[in-house]
């Protein structure tokens, strides 16, 4: 999973000429799913102490942060009927083992953490009372291994993908122990009017938070705030992408960045503070994804590169005056310039639409970062005009943006981000440039 974080402060400097360095901090998931598999490790997914550290030293080759998933469901009894359900005690004698190797190792400050599980009780291998229960008996390991609490490596779970009434209970009877509550929403599930939904700018108003109809993620973000933010857990959205499953052109198509931009546009309003899109690595829903040429970034990860590159932190309020219209922005400080402002734009229209903004509050020049395409499920997106493609070598294509002082226009379909360096927006000043984290 890769992530994408409006609230920490450090990170790497950028570098356009690679996959990873281009952005500023982020984070890598890794055995997620193999967290759901009653019967893992297999012998042929056996993993040795040996192939985690390799995959730590890469990780911290390439800045990124490590999350490694255990298994929830290692020694129980799991009976393939109706409802998968699993019986038992969870065996976590390998589980001590393998957090103690890693202290004894000193590999603890490359570990940002451990989650628990992937999405159990959506099927029914386990109950929320026994998810409760294995987080609290997986706390309890984690403070015998790393007696004293600022050594000791996070804990996040229980990555679940449904937010009613179990998510409240998870909150109030684990909030002491977490460093941060994990979801999944997957907003457009099986991406059967994909196209249409992402594009439509009610469905984006709407379906992504208030109406999800996979997660219910408005619920989750309601318990976390109530219960587990006043005690200074984070919450975390561990997987998202617009649908769950979904063929050429969709998830890994031009239209997908309508999603994507108001995704974390809203998710960074509500105080969610890292969002991980599915996935980083392999298949039409990545990041990046293997071709017979090499390693292909998909449209997915050059919006992901500039939102690095161009949005902070700090969360802004913005507004358009028809809030019924095709147009939908949020506002962030900028991520380059001390009292900048960053706008993330998207203009549903067939035709073009001029914003009409304030040169005080904003100032008069503006850099340009839009992203069209020939259509919807095109592969191969473009900004401002030109063709994103990997150069002869493999390196990234140029990112920059185009400066201007006319009045911004957004083209038809099109999204993207506006950067005003010289807003001195009060609220932008305080820190200097705000470097968020992201993988």
């Amino acid at each position: 999973s890769s992530s994408s974080n409006n609230n920490d402060d450090d990170g790497d400097d950028n570098n356009n000429n690679d996959s990873s360095p281009s952005f500023k901090r982020r984070g890598v998931a890794v055995g997620v799913g193999e967290g759901d598999q009653p019967f893992w490790p297999a012998e042929d997914k056996n993993m040795s102490f040996a192939d985690f550290e390799a995959i730590l030293r890469f990780t911290e080759r390439v800045g990124f942060d490590f999350v490694f998933d255990l298994n929830e469901l290692y020694g129980r009894n799991c009976h393939f009927d109706n409802t998968s359900h699993c019986v038992g005690e969870w065996d976590t004698s390998n589980v001590h083992a393998f957090l103690s190797a890693i202290k004894d190792h000193g590999f603890t400050s490359h570990l940002r953490g451990v989650e628990l599980g992937n999405e159990l009780t959506r099927s029914n291998h386990i109950d929320m009372p026994t998810n409760i229960k294995d987080h609290l008996k997986l706390a309890s390991i984690i403070n015998q291994v790393w007696p004293q609490q600022s050594d000791r490596p996070g804990l996040f779970g229980p990555s679940t993908d449904i937010c009613d009434q179990t998510a409240w209970d998870f909150l109030n009877q684990t909030k002491h122990v977490m460093t941060a509550f994990t979801y999944h929403s997957y907003p457009d599930q099986g991406c059967r009017n994909h196209a249409a939904d992402v594009t439509n700018a009610t469905w984006l108003r709407q379906n992504i938070l208030l109406h999800d109809a996979h997660a219910n993620s408005s619920n989750c973000i309601d318990a976390w705030k109530a219960t587990a933010k006043p005690a200074g857990v984070n919450l975390w959205v561990t997987e998202t992408n617009s649908c769950y499953r979904g063929g050429q052109g969709q998830m890994n198509g031009f239209a997908n960045g309508f999603w994507y931009l108001a995704s974390l546009g809203q998710y960074a309003q509500s105080g969610v503070s890292l969002h991980g899109r599915w996935s980083l690595f392999g298949g039409s829903f990545a990041l990046l994804t293997p071709t017979a040429e090499g390693i292909k970034p998909t449209p997915d990860y050059f919006r992901a590169v500039v939102y690095k590159q161009t949005v902070g932190q700090a969360v802004l309020s913005a507004s358009v005056s028809d809030p019924n219209g095709p147009v939908l922005v949020y506002a962030h400080c900028s991520q380059t310039a001390s009292g900048g402002v960053t706008l993330i734009a998207l203009n549903t229209a067939n035709t073009s639409y001029t914003l009409q903004l304030s040169p005080t509050l904003l100032g008069v020049e503006h850099q340009d970062f839009i992203f069209t395409a020939a259509g919807p499920n095109a592969t191969t997106i473009e900004l401002n005009g030109r063709p994103l493609l990997l150069t002869d070598k493999g390196k990234l294509p140029d990112l920059s943006g185009v400066t201007s002082s006319s009045p911004l226009v957004l083209p038809a379909m099109s999204h993207g981000f506006v950067v005003f360096p010289n807003a001195q927006a009060s609220q932008c000043k305080q820190h200097g440039p705000n470097r968020p984290e992201t993988p």
